[in-house]
């Protein structure tokens, strides 16, 4: 169903549409938009028809546009929002961000919660040098994020992570650097365990250093990973040392 209407001073959108999921599962969507000079609101919402576990929401924002020395920019403010996902409430709070008419991205104080989990992030992604986008998180099911969102199909990978990221420009080269803890992870349904997973940028050698330790319920390693990351390359090369290790491969 698609309905528009600009009898007023704004231009008005309103839509709805039923989409069909896994395993038979649908929801009924709805987005609106409105258009009155140079702003447009919008709200995108949805609810699945599964009466097992509820999954619905809201998105609402509002995009102002504006011209800088011919070239386009947009700010995209995003308000209050609740979500619920998998029976379990999640805010999206107040925060901004600029699509800026250089090209750069700049994130201001985005949050996404419940209750002790959250995903925050904030900062500015450009071509210059010496800017930085931040992301925190506590407690993010990392096996939705590997299996539902990025779909990786040649391993399973499962656990729940909490630390920071930083995405920043090294020679004109995006270097993502981290400092994460996943709490009982799981590769190929094997439980493994806590895994600790850093990276550092080594200036000498313009590469990323990875390194990861595993470590069972007694906090004693049992397996290893380190590697480089070349981004001048882009060659990745990690080394296992699973020290006896199965993990179901």
């Amino acid at each position: 169903h698609l309905a528009i209407d600009n009898n007023q001073r704004d231009l008005r959108l309103a839509t709805d549409a039923e989409l069909l999921l896994q395993k038979g599962a649908r929801a009924n969507l709805h987005f609106n938009a409105g258009a009155l000079n140079d702003s447009i609101s919008t709200e995108l919402g949805w609810m699945s028809t599964d009466t097992t576990i509820r999954n619905s929401g809201s998105i609402k924002s509002v995009a102002k546009l504006t011209s800088d020395k011919g070239k386009i920019a947009a700010n995209l403010h995003f308000k209050p929002s609740d979500i619920i996902f998998r029976d379990s409430l999640w805010k999206i709070n107040q925060s901004d961000i600029a699509f800026n008419s250089d090209g750069s991205l700049e994130i201001n104080d985005f949050r996404f919660d419940s209750n002790k989990q959250f995903i925050h992030v904030d900062g500015l992604i450009s071509k210059k040098q010496g800017n930085d986008l931040h992301v925190n998180m506590n407690d993010i099911d990392l096996g939705f994020i590997m299996q539902n969102i990025l779909k990786l199909k040649s391993i399973k990978i499962d656990g729940f992570v909490t630390g920071n990221a930083s995405y920043t420009d090294k020679d004109q080269q995006p270097i993502l650097l981290a400092n994460l803890t996943v709490k009982n992870a799981e590769l190929n349904d094997w439980i493994i365990g806590d895994a600790q997973i850093k990276s550092k940028w080594d200036n000498e050698n313009k590469q990323i250093n990875i390194n990861a330790d595993f470590l069972n319920s007694s906090q004693n390693i049992i397996a290893e990973a380190n590697g480089i990351y070349a981004p001048k390359n882009d060659s990745l090369n990690i080394l296992f040392d699973l020290k006896g290790l199965s993990i179901g491969l």
